[in-house]
């Protein structure tokens, strides 16, 4: 944020999280312009301009046009897509405390859950995590866009720990799975609690 030659027009301007100001210098006349608020999802790339209009309001000329979307529109679509989200998290959350009933280990479901935990638990939310953080550190994302930048990361964060005990299930619903398969008989508490020893003493490595 230095200053800007244009045309022997002299022009700073700064912003802050809630804070934001302008400044032209044009020959003998100074205008500066200072706004008690900052916006960088729907108005922030619109302040700028005020600037320039309030110049060429002085100049005699017709200031340009300003289209600021819907500001209430705007949030609202972004509160509804955040709603969707959270509901989308608390049914997953829902659906691991129902894994041992529900879920089959058939090839098709087996393939479902696969691709649901490749895609949903790991590629989006590190692409985000990563991506984000290339453009900028996450601290300037929690300074600058409250609210949506924690829920950006915590939701990520939750996504990859849901992944990694829907792995953990999924892998132990097949290893019970293969042993039905090997030995048809054997009975479900018989399987639960050979799980159980092997956890509590795993076979030791040749």
């Amino acid at each position: 944020m230095g200053w800007e030659i244009n045309d022997n027009i002299i022009q700073h301007n700064g912003a802050v999280e809630n804070f934001y100001s302008d400044m032209i210098l044009d020959g003998d006349t100074a205008i500066v312009v200072l706004i008690n608020a900052q916006d960088y999802l729907v108005r922030g790339m619109n302040f700028s301009k005020i600037v320039s209009g309030v110049q060429q309001i002085m100049n005699g000329q017709e200031p340009t046009g300003l289209e600021i979307p819907n500001v209430t529109r705007t949030y609202v679509i972004i509160d509804f897509i955040c709603v969707i989200i959270v509901a989308l998290i608390v049914w997953s959350i829902y659906n691991l405390f129902k894994w041992k009933k529900k879920f089959t280990p058939t090839p098709l479901r087996i393939t479902v859950s696969l691709l649901s935990l490749l895609i949903f638990n790991l590629i989006i939310p590190v692409g985000a995590l990563i991506l984000m953080g290339s453009k900028t550190p996450w601290y300037v994302f929690f300074t600058y866009m409250p609210g949506i930048g924690h829920f950006i990361f915590i939701i990520c964060i939750l996504l990859l720990g849901i992944g990694a005990i829907k792995t953990f299930l999924l892998i132990q619903s097949l290893i019970k799975h293969k042993m039905k398969q090997n030995n048809p008989r054997l009975p479900e508490s018989h399987i639960q609690g050979h799980e159980k020893q092997q956890a509590a003493f795993p076979n030791p490595e040749i």
